[in-house]
């Protein structure tokens, strides 16, 4: 539970002790529990991407973070599973967990043999409209998250299929992306699509209603009929470490730690003339000059790592690190797998035990096989199918190296 400081006066009547006393049970029962590790206040720590970009060399390689093992599996194919866009992948020790656009699919981790669809796409009462981008698995609950049909709703499924909940959120602005907090409360981001809204984070409870809230501190004029709207798969990421959840607001340039309290500043993103303008993110402007800049696409953290993938144009895609114990961060357009001399290495998540689910589609494997005829790869693989595009893709996973802490 995060400490709380009184300030005791010299004469405390029955009456402030009573109202002491009631907050403390409010707070204990709003934000108790397991939800929520300790973060202190440390330094911020300033992770220069503009420097790495411009050293323009691929410097990043499997062995910087990963240890001397790598488990290949190939998903199964089949006409219940074909995964579609927009692949996220998770790990916990029996089964991968692979979510696109509308499908969530479950196939075991040992031989990524396909065992069920979990919910599904229907106007149905435990049907979802599309899944969550950000975050959408909860290690500590074992159950995914999903878009309702209703405004700010969504549905909640355990991994044996079974549909457990469904979530109205009773707040009268749009609520983007969405995490669990703690126990039975959610958080929630608030799309700041006019530049005038005055909260950005939301915590509810099991009943949708809100318990506390964050300020937006940013805003900018903006006229949607004139300028339109470029929307993103997500505009607040949300990710898990030690317990604890973490937060970044798209094309900002910090991420912070979540407390019952307020928000810790963690980690600036330096992205210097790369940065997007936040008063012109969802303009025209920023769509038409794409090249000019570099946003996050994802973010994960491990004991001795910051993970983060990082665009600009489509065509540039960079996956980065932050060594926490060399101070020092690294980019490259692909990740070499050096341990292997195999296939690069693409970061989809890392879980709670330290390690890293990463893949790549077999058009790609196919590509590379073809530019090295020389290599071994099937033999590695298990459940390998081979490289048909249409298959699909190949997981690799890793244990990240761990001998730091901070």
């Amino acid at each position: 539970m995060n400490a709380i400081r009184i300030l005791f006066l010299p004469l405390i009547s029955w009456s402030n002790i009573k109202y002491l006393l009631i907050l403390i049970a409010i707070i204990n029962i709003l934000f108790g529990g397991n939800s929520a590790a300790q973060v202190e206040d440390h330094e911020l720590i300033t992770i220069p991407i503009k420097e790495a970009i411009d050293r323009g060399r691929n410097d990043l390689e499997l062995s910087d973070f990963v240890k001397d093992d790598i488990e290949y599996v190939q998903l199964e194919t089949n006409a219940y599973c074909p995964i579609d866009k927009k692949l996220r992948l998770y790990l916990n020790d029996s089964v991968i967990i692979a979510i696109a656009e509308k499908q969530i699919f479950l196939f075991e981790r040992n031989t990524g043999k396909f065992i069920r669809e979990i919910g599904h796409v229907g106007k149905d009462p435990h049907g979802y409209s599309e899944t969550i981008f950000s975050n959408p698995y909860s290690e500590s609950k074992n159950t995914i998250l999903t878009r309702g049909w209703l405004p700010n709703s969504f549905m909640e499924y355990d991994l044996s299929g079974k549909f457990i909940s469904k979530r109205t959120l009773l707040f009268s602005e749009t609520i983007r992306d969405v995490s669990n907090f703690n126990d039975d409360n959610t958080i929630a981001y608030v799309w700041n699509y006019d530049g005038k809204k005055k909260k950005k984070l939301v915590i509810f409870n099991s009943n949708g209603k809100q318990i506390f809230s964050f300020p937006q501190t940013k805003g900018f004029e903006y006229d949607m009929d004139k300028h339109g709207l470029s929307v993103y798969f997500w505009e607040g990421w949300f990710y898990s470490f030690r317990n604890q959840t973490n937060f970044y607001e798209f094309v900002t340039d910090t991420i912070y730690a979540i407390t019952p309290e307020r928000l810790i500043p963690r980690y600036a993103l330096s992205y210097g003339k790369y940065k997007v303008p936040y008063e012109i993110r969802y303009s025209k402007e920023f769509k038409s000059n794409l090249s000019e800049y570099y946003f996050i696409k994802s973010i994960y953290e491990s004991e001795r790592f910051l993970f983060f993938t990082f665009s600009n144009d489509g065509d540039n895609h960079y996956s980065g690190i932050y060594d926490k114990r060399e101070k020092l961060t690294k980019v490259a357009r692909t990740i070499k797998n050096d341990i292997d001399d195999s296939v690069p290495f693409e970061i989809a998540s890392i879980n709670k035990e330290g390690e890293i689910i990463g893949y790549q589609q077999t058009y790609v494997i196919k590509e590379w096989l073809q530019k090295h005829p020389e290599k071994e790869f099937s033999s590695k693989v298990k459940n390998y199918r081979g490289t048909n595009m249409f298959y699909n893709p190949i997981i690799m996973i890793g244990k990240v190296k761990s001998d730091y802490a901070n």
